[in-house]
């Protein structure tokens, strides 16, 4: 049978017996503080990830870290301005009266901030720079030596932005990856009755859990914290 001739004899079959194409999801009729709505995958794919602090759409709810005694709430911010160094860790009473006040600020900025179960101390993440030129740093030395190596970067006018990299991956989505890398930094506290925040800072310095490991934690996109 020739080319031609299967082309005259092909038989295209009614519309009615082909399979039916799934209907696009169909626009919330209602803002989502008016009433439930359903969970599709277009509402999936537009939601926002819960960060260190989220606000409800009508504004009446927040997300915060509970002191695990109930009676404060710590949250990172940028308020304090160059003072702080970009971010720091804030406390104010979960039910006033009272103003937020500083309870820890670092050389670098720092955000995913969680409680210790005991309320004996609460754990950030840093990124900070764990290659040759920073081993012997650790801790609050590690946060200061990246807080130093930043600085003279962002201030070198010499015109060379060139980098080399010694092991793969070298990017990840839209962005380089260098040698700071994310750590987990604890950083003690105990409770004070004097103190309007409730709670004090210890004489020991940040420690980093995860001192000199060339490695990222929290791990970047789709990671968590």
């Amino acid at each position: 049978m020739s080319f031609a001739h299967a082309a005259r004899s092909l038989v295209v079959p009614p519309r009615t017996l082909l399979p039916s194409r799934p209907s696009p999801s169909k626009p919330a009729p209602t803002p989502l503080t008016e009433g439930p709505t359903v969970l599709d995958g277009s509402r999936l794919v537009d939601m926002a990830r819960v960060g260190a602090t989220a606000i409800s759409p009508d504004g009446s709810l927040a997300c915060f870290e509970f002191s695990p005694c109930g009676k404060h709430i710590a949250f990172v911010s940028d308020r304090g301005g160059d003072k702080t160094n970009g971010t720091a860790v804030w406390i104010t009473p979960a039910t006033g009266p009272g103003e937020a006040r500083l309870l820890a600020s670092f050389p670098v900025a720092v955000g995913d901030l969680e409680w210790n179960h005991d309320s004996s101390g609460i754990v950030v993440s840093a990124s900070v720079y764990v290659d040759e030129a920073a081993r012997g740093a650790s801790g609050l030395a590690a946060m200061e030596s990246t807080a130093a190596r930043d600085k003279a970067l962002k201030e070198d006018e010499s015109g060379l932005n060139a980098v080399i990299f010694k092991r793969l991956p070298i990017r990840q989505w839209d962005s380089w990856l260098t040698s700071a890398m994310p750590h987990p930094f604890f950083v003690g506290v105990v409770p004070e009755a004097k103190s309007p925040s409730g709670y004090k800072l210890t004489d020991v310095p940040a420690v980093d859990l995860l001192s000199a490991v060339p490695t990222a934690v929290p791990s970047g996109a789709f990671g968590g914290s």
